[in-house]
């Protein structure tokens, strides 16, 4: 582990991100992922909508910054549009019945 090296905050991340940095992106994906993709495996319980419900989360998290809207906790941001998307996607898919 080199001494004196920290890790950027999230708010650094999010100021690179809105100066075009790809590497800053990469960051943040790697450092919310695992926890957003467990957010939407509980929902789901299936492997393949949860890595789908993932990438929405980040693609709207993309959308928000490219758009100068920067969320004041990215943490507390994406956990809960992780929760909103996974939410919407089950209601989304749940089978009802037809009226007669």
């Amino acid at each position: 582990m080199d001494e004196g090296k920290v890790s950027p905050s999230d708010a650094e991340l999010i100021e690179r991100c809105l100066r075009k940095d790809n590497t800053a992106w990469d960051q943040i994906v790697a450092r919310f992922r695992r926890k957003i993709f467990h957010i939407a495996y509980k929902f789901t319980g299936k492997h393949d909508e949860a890595e789908d419900l993932t990438q929405e989360t980040f693609i709207r998290l993309y959308r928000e910054v490219q758009a100068g809207r920067t969320p004041d906790n990215i943490r507390a941001w994406l956990y809960t549009v992780a929760r909103r998307i996974a939410i919407d996607h089950m209601r989304a898919s749940m089978i009802r019945p037809t009226e007669l």
